[in-house]
């Protein structure tokens, strides 16, 4: 469900930490940024942030090269 669909009211990086989660678990592997940036088109720098915060978590790995 969209932000759109749900009326707006929700929390945008709620819903974008959600959506990474969803698209990492249907594509199991390891995925550059660049990809990752093409599927959910977010802002690099948003994307980021948002990545490196799941990988503090837990929730996502990164391998030597980040």
């Amino acid at each position: 469900m969209s932000v759109a669909e749900s009326g707006g009211a929700q929390v945008k990086s709620a819903v974008r930490t959600v959506e990474l989660l969803e698209y990492f678990a249907g594509r199991p592997g390891m995925h550059s940024l660049a990809a990752v940036q093409e599927a959910v088109g977010y802002p690099k720098s948003s994307l980021y942030m948002l990545l490196r915060t799941l990988v503090e978590l837990g929730w996502v790995e990164t391998d030597a090269t980040g």
